[in-house]
């Protein structure tokens, strides 16, 4: 609830306050700026609260095919590159050859495309961001591994859970809806694979998720 109240009331405030003709018009475009942002960040909300709704009601449709995760993943780096660059970061790929997996690979886009945001998040300018895949046994292992602020050992079990980074960490750029992870889960998961965690305070995070 103070997830989506907090920018309705922004919006709310500077709404009426436009109404009532408050607004300097030199200050139009910064109100503007500001509307923009928490529209858009009430859409993603919104958005992601659908997604986990149909996950979790088993409602959710995958279209699996085989995919080269190498190839197809190197074109998550590129789509992030821009991104990266302005936030200071620096995004690198270290994408290993591996089997070809039967997954679906929008869902493979969105789960992956959720670790990279999560991480440019929390990764201060002048830091860096790295997606890497690896065969593991029978499963492929693609990581997102950054150099933010690190996860306290007591928080690990819980980083999947709906908001409860957002609620505990402060992002560098805290733009997102604070559900991300938990999606990502809820998507491995339904393609047959699962989520990782290892984290060191002050030195960075890596997430993982296995894919059959």
């Amino acid at each position: 609830g103070h997830d989506l109240r907090t920018p309705l009331t922004t919006i709310a405030g500077y709404a009426e306050a436009l109404h009532e003709g408050k607004v300097a018009p030199d200050d139009l475009p910064r109100v503007g700026a500001v509307m923009n942002r928490e529209t858009g960040r009430l859409s993603r909300l919104l958005e992601d609260l659908m997604t986990l709704s149909r996950l979790e009601a088993g409602e959710f449709a995958l279209r699996p095919e085989a995919v080269d995760l190498a190839g197809h993943l190197r074109g998550s780096v590129e789509a992030y590159r821009g991104r990266a660059e302005a936030a200071g970061v620096s995004l690198e790929g270290d994408l290993g050859e591996v089997p070809p997996a039967v997954v679906d690979p929008d869902r493979i886009d969105q789960m992956v495309g959720n670790l990279v945001e999560n991480a440019l998040r929390y990764t201060p300018s002048g830091g860096s961001v790295r997606l890497s895949l690896r065969a593991e046994g029978e499963q492929a292992r693609i990581s997102v591994t950054d150099t933010g602020p690190g996860i306290a050992a007591e928080d690990l079990p819980h980083i999947f859970e709906r908001l409860y980074v957002a609620q505990r960490y402060r992002a560098a750029r805290p733009e997102g809806s604070g559900l991300g992870l938990a999606i990502v889960r809820e998507l491995a998961e339904a393609m047959g694979g699962r989520v990782e965690v290892s984290s060191v305070p002050d030195r960075g995070t890596t997430i993982s998720a296995l894919v059959p």
